[in-house]
Protein backbone atom coordinates (compact mmCIF):
# COMPACT_ATOMS: atom_id res chain seq x y z
CA UNK A 1 0.00 0.00 0.00
CA UNK A 2 1.36 3.40 -0.92
CA UNK A 3 1.57 6.38 1.42
CA UNK A 4 -1.18 8.07 -0.61
CA UNK A 5 -3.54 5.12 -0.12
CA UNK A 6 -2.77 4.94 3.61
CA UNK A 7 -3.50 8.65 4.07
CA UNK A 8 -6.70 8.31 2.02
CA UNK A 9 -7.90 5.44 4.21
CA UNK A 10 -6.98 7.26 7.44
CA UNK A 11 -8.59 10.58 6.55
CA UNK A 12 -11.60 8.95 4.92
CA UNK A 13 -12.16 6.63 7.90
CA UNK A 14 -11.85 9.42 10.47
CA UNK A 15 -14.24 11.54 8.40
CA UNK A 16 -16.85 8.80 8.12
CA UNK A 17 -16.49 7.98 11.82
CA UNK A 18 -17.09 11.62 12.80
CA UNK A 19 -20.12 11.83 10.52
CA UNK A 20 -21.48 8.64 12.11
CA UNK A 21 -20.92 10.05 15.61
CA UNK A 22 -22.80 13.20 14.61
CA UNK A 23 -25.74 11.17 13.34
CA UNK A 24 -25.85 9.13 16.55
CA UNK A 25 -25.75 12.30 18.68
CA UNK A 26 -28.52 13.83 16.61
CA UNK A 27 -30.78 10.77 16.48
CA UNK A 28 -30.47 9.74 20.12
CA UNK A 29 -29.74 13.09 21.73
CA UNK A 30 -31.80 15.59 19.77
CA UNK A 31 -34.37 13.88 17.54
CA UNK A 32 -35.85 11.77 20.36
CA UNK A 33 -36.15 14.80 22.60
CA UNK A 34 -37.57 16.92 19.77
CA UNK A 35 -40.24 14.31 19.16
CA UNK A 36 -41.13 13.81 22.82
CA UNK A 37 -40.61 17.29 24.25
CA UNK A 38 -43.76 18.92 22.96
CA UNK A 39 -44.82 21.05 25.92
CA UNK A 40 -43.27 24.48 26.38
CA UNK A 41 -42.65 26.59 29.45
CA UNK A 42 -40.31 29.34 30.55
CA UNK A 43 -37.26 28.54 32.61
CA UNK A 44 -35.10 30.86 34.65
CA UNK A 45 -31.44 30.70 35.60
CA UNK A 46 -31.47 30.44 39.39
CA UNK A 47 -27.94 29.39 40.22
CA UNK A 48 -24.52 28.46 38.85
CA UNK A 49 -22.73 25.27 39.85
CA UNK A 50 -19.13 24.33 39.41
CA UNK A 51 -18.52 21.17 37.43
CA UNK A 52 -15.65 18.72 37.80
CA UNK A 53 -13.88 20.69 35.05
CA UNK A 54 -13.97 23.85 37.24
CA UNK A 55 -16.34 25.62 34.82
CA UNK A 56 -19.56 27.22 35.97
CA UNK A 57 -22.82 25.78 34.63
CA UNK A 58 -26.17 27.58 34.82
CA UNK A 59 -28.97 25.84 36.73
CA UNK A 60 -32.36 26.36 35.12
CA UNK A 61 -35.58 26.08 37.08
CA UNK A 62 -38.89 25.47 35.32
CA UNK A 63 -42.41 24.39 36.24
CA UNK A 64 -44.25 21.51 34.61
CA UNK A 65 -47.55 20.11 35.84
CA UNK A 66 -47.35 22.05 39.09
CA UNK A 67 -43.91 20.61 39.94
CA UNK A 68 -40.73 22.68 39.88
CA UNK A 69 -37.69 21.08 38.23
CA UNK A 70 -34.06 22.16 38.29
CA UNK A 71 -31.68 21.16 35.53
CA UNK A 72 -28.05 22.00 34.84
CA UNK A 73 -27.50 23.32 31.32
CA UNK A 74 -24.43 21.90 29.63
CA UNK A 75 -23.21 25.30 28.50
CA UNK A 76 -20.32 26.67 30.47
CA UNK A 77 -20.00 30.16 31.81
CA UNK A 78 -16.23 30.67 31.95
CA UNK A 79 -14.76 32.94 34.58
CA UNK A 80 -17.07 35.29 36.45
CA UNK A 81 -20.46 34.11 37.67
CA UNK A 82 -22.02 36.80 35.47
CA UNK A 83 -20.65 35.36 32.23
CA UNK A 84 -22.78 33.07 30.08
CA UNK A 85 -26.38 33.06 31.25
CA UNK A 86 -26.75 35.56 34.11
CA UNK A 87 -28.89 34.65 37.12
CA UNK A 88 -32.47 35.67 36.40
CA UNK A 89 -32.12 35.10 32.62
CA UNK A 90 -35.25 33.50 31.14
CA UNK A 91 -35.25 30.99 28.30
CA UNK A 92 -37.59 28.51 26.61
CA UNK A 93 -37.76 24.98 28.01
CA UNK A 94 -39.38 22.24 25.94
CA UNK A 95 -40.28 19.21 28.06
CA UNK A 96 -41.88 15.79 27.72
CA UNK A 97 -45.38 15.96 29.28
CA UNK A 98 -45.07 12.30 30.33
CA UNK A 99 -41.54 12.70 31.78
CA UNK A 100 -41.09 16.40 32.60
CA UNK A 101 -37.46 15.84 33.68
CA UNK A 102 -36.68 15.12 30.00
CA UNK A 103 -36.23 18.55 28.49
CA UNK A 104 -34.55 20.71 25.90
CA UNK A 105 -33.36 23.93 27.47
CA UNK A 106 -33.20 26.89 25.14
CA UNK A 107 -35.11 25.20 22.32
CA UNK A 108 -33.75 22.88 19.67
CA UNK A 109 -31.56 25.11 17.51
CA UNK A 110 -28.52 25.00 19.80
CA UNK A 111 -28.73 21.22 20.22
CA UNK A 112 -29.04 20.72 16.45
CA UNK A 113 -26.02 22.93 15.80
CA UNK A 114 -24.00 21.14 18.49
CA UNK A 115 -24.88 17.75 17.00
CA UNK A 116 -23.74 18.90 13.54
CA UNK A 117 -20.25 20.00 14.63
CA UNK A 118 -18.74 16.48 14.44
CA UNK A 119 -20.33 16.07 10.99
CA UNK A 120 -18.67 19.24 9.74
CA UNK A 121 -15.29 18.10 11.08
CA UNK A 122 -15.87 14.66 9.56
CA UNK A 123 -16.76 16.18 6.21
CA UNK A 124 -13.49 18.12 6.24
CA UNK A 125 -11.49 14.95 6.99
CA UNK A 126 -13.36 12.96 4.36
CA UNK A 127 -12.80 15.72 1.77
CA UNK A 128 -9.07 15.77 2.56
CA UNK A 129 -9.01 11.99 2.07
CA UNK A 130 -10.70 12.32 -1.33
CA UNK A 131 -8.33 15.12 -2.39
CA UNK A 132 -5.31 13.01 -1.37
CA UNK A 133 -6.73 10.08 -3.34
CA UNK A 134 -7.31 12.18 -6.49
CA UNK A 135 -3.91 13.91 -6.49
Amino acid sequence: MSDQQILTVIFGSVGLFMILISLIIYVFGVAVKKRKCTAETTGKVVDKVQGSDNNLYPVIEYEAGGVIYRRKKNVTAHGSINNGYPIGYELIVLYDPEKPKRCLIGGTKIQTVAASIPAIIGLVFFTVGVVIFLF
